[in-house]
């Protein structure tokens, strides 16, 4: 049997060789200082929990005026301690309905302005789509053909595709 390294807190002991070999042995201190973090961690989390229980708390309690103020004003006849807005009439020349006479007929020269800049808008979009999709389609016909023999002679063809792809 191997000889024991030292003997751990739990008198059990202790084989260096026990450990594997991914793993790293850490000293006293470090751990202490880690236990510490943990323990403030923990003592914060607390902390941010009862902070929270007593805002859940003040809501609730806030909820439950809002309920009772708005079943005083639910029932009839009674009065409410909550202050209720007073509606205003509506004065009858703010709202008007315009009348068909006021409304002026669609001009023709605006419509024939608006489909103006609506065809040439359409045509712009068309011509800048097709140009778009040229340059895409000369790219990718480079990338595949040229790009890999100018750019990665010494790798294997797929790997040169795939890296001027990727460029």
């Amino acid at each position: 049997m191997s000889p024991v390294f030292t003997e751990i807190g739990t008198g059990v002991p202790f084989y260096a060789g026990s450990v594997p070999e991914n793993l790293t042995l850490m000293e006293v201190d470090r751990a202490v200082a880690i236990e510490q973090a943990g323990d403030r961690i923990k003592e914060r989390t607390a902390s941010l929990q009862h902070k929270l229980d007593a805002s859940e708390s003040a809501r609730l309690r806030a909820e439950g005026r809002l309920q009772q103020a708005l079943a005083a004003l639910a029932q009839s006849g009674r009065r409410s301690v909550m202050p209720v807005p007073q509606s205003t009439a509506v004065k009858s020349d703010v709202v008007k309905i315009p009348e068909p006479s006021v409304v002026a007929p669609p001009d023709p020269e605006a419509a024939r302005v608006r489909r103006g800049q609506v065809r040439r808008a359409l045509v712009a979009g068309t011509v800048g789509t097709a140009i778009e999709w040229y340059d895409f389609f000369l790219y990718g016909t480079a990338a595949a053909l040229v790009f890999p023999k100018l750019f990665f002679p010494g790798a294997s063809p797929y790997i040169g595709a795939l890296a001027s792809f990727a460029t």
